[in-house]
């Protein structure tokens, strides 16, 4: 989680581009999966919307992490796991329509 911390700032705020790189997608899909244009995630990263989606999905694969013990499997299940519960929908899916709270309740 460190490794996400923004270095291009000295605000304390979650790299738009570490977190696109650890999840391999790029900017225009993290734009998408934010609500946001996708020149905002480049040219400010530290805005409220960016930084809210960023720690939504932080939040939740941090706790997955806590059960399953893997990164690697929790990045894996968070992009492409499609959840019964929430009409198959993914965890990445779940946080892009702000449903973090009903998605942290699961884990």
């Amino acid at each position: 989680m460190a490794s996400l911390k923004g270095s291009e700032s000295a605000v304390p705020i979650v790299s738009a581009q570490h977190f696109a790189a650890a999840l391999h997608i790029d900017m225009q899909t993290l734009a998408r999966l934010a609500h946001v244009h996708r020149n905002t995630i480049s040219r400010l990263p530290g805005a409220e919307s960016v930084q809210k989606y960023l720690r939504d999905a932080l939040r939740v694969i941090r706790a997955a992490t806590d059960i399953s013990g893997d990164i690697r499997s929790t990045l894996f299940w968070y992009r492409n796991d499609p959840l019964p519960t929430f009409g198959y929908k993914t965890a990445e899916e779940l946080i892009s329509e702000g449903r973090t709270e009903d998605l942290l309740r699961y884990c």
